[in-house]
């Protein structure tokens, strides 16, 4: 199995995404990436996001654990999304470390409307709902962290 982990980031602007194309179609991913052999996961995820968007980052809480099953040839994935703040920079991509085409900011209220990787809509609109903000995710509760089983991508 893979592991992920995931940046959930927010702002005033909404929900920072990367977005790629695939099939003729748009994408959005949380931001993040693979985690390294022997790398510690919120590690992982500064680093990512430092290679992918030119960010730093304070790690928060996990929000979710999502697990994709396996497609075509691709191994299963466990994504481990943690609630982030952008701590530097301004988030743009480098191409030497991202295939997405775009780093953008979308309005939460426009979420229902996208393809989005892994798919936790739900679990962001739930978390913001419960931190009474849109500026700071929190987990939706101390003892419990959602688990998502993400259905199979049918985009790629």
């Amino acid at each position: 199995m893979k592991i992920r982990v995931g940046g959930i980031i927010t702002g005033p602007e909404g929900l920072l995404l990367m977005r790629y194309r695939h099939g003729g179609g748009d994408v959005y991913c949380i931001p993040g990436g693979g985690v390294d052999d022997g790398e510690w996961l919120d590690c992982a995820l500064i680093r990512e996001l430092l290679e992918e968007l030119d960010i730093s980052v304070s790690v928060g809480p996990i929000l979710a654990l999502a697990q994709g099953g396996p497609m075509g040839n691709k191994v299963p994935t466990l994504h481990v999304l943690f609630s982030c703040t952008i701590t530097g920079g301004i988030p743009h991509l480098n191409p030497e470390e991202t295939s997405a085409n775009e780093v953008c900011w979308i309005p939460l209220d426009e979420l229902d409307g996208l393809v989005l990787y892994p798919d936790v809509k739900g679990i962001i609109k739930t978390s913001l709902r419960f931190s009474g903000t849109t500026d700071t995710p929190k987990p939706l509760s101390d003892l419990e962290i959602p688990y998502v089983k993400l259905p199979v991508r049918r985009w790629l």
